[in-house]
């Protein structure tokens, strides 16, 4: 399974060398689109100055400019137009966020066993912290509000690390399979510029 990676950015140059420097480090380099909805800041520069790195690794970098920010689903709806034809799934991943080593490798070995999985998630910790920030999420009844496993538990071994269903996942490092999003379409742009 070949597996891309998608970043929208905007104004993140705190961040995104080190989500770029997660994405590079993986055992398999995938194809990377940053999309920038507008940055005013050096978020582009810090992308450019790691493609040589990402080339060498045998990675593709994709850099989609765009004129203003147009907001989380209509930014990941540009990457996403850019490699659905190319890849069977792809990792939605924040600015601010790292993986974790192997962290690809697992996502698409879960796709391979679960070929019924249309999104699959990841434990995301809060930085410098060692708390669980989304280990999935569920809907709180009869109010609907979301909800997310673990959220601020410190994180012990081997908890929250065993696969299961949860009804949803979070947005900040969402795999969703191609075929799926070929069934269903793209984002909604109607909730932009929010997510």
């Amino acid at each position: 399974m070949r597996l891309a990676v998608v970043v929208v950015t905007w104004n993140g140059e705190s961040w995104i060398d080190a989500c770029i420097a997660s994405v590079a480090s993986q055992d398999e380099a995938p194809h990377l689109v940053v999309v920038d909805n507008g940055s005013t800041d050096g978020t582009v520069a810090i992308v450019e100055r790691r493609r040589t790195e990402l080339e060498e690794r045998g990675a593709e970098l994709e850099v989609l400019r765009l004129d203003t920010n147009t907001g989380f689903p209509s930014g990941a709806n540009h990457g996403l137009d850019a490699v659905l034809g190319e890849v069977e799934g792809v990792l939605l991943l924040n600015q601010d966020a790292t993986l974790a080593s192997g962290c690809l490798a697992a996502l698409k070995d879960a796709f391979s066993r679960h070929d019924r999985a249309g999104a699959l998630g990841a434990k995301t910790l809060y930085p410098d912290t060692g708390h669980i920030q989304h280990a999935g999420g569920y809907l709180e009844l009869p109010r609907m509000a979301g909800l997310h496993h673990g959220h601020h538990e410190p994180e012990r071994k081997g908890e929250f690390d065993e696969e299961c269903e949860v009804e949803f996942v979070t947005g900040a490092a969402m795999a969703l399979r191609s075929a799926a999003l070929r069934e269903v379409g793209l984002f909604n742009e109607v909730f932009s510029p929010g997510y």
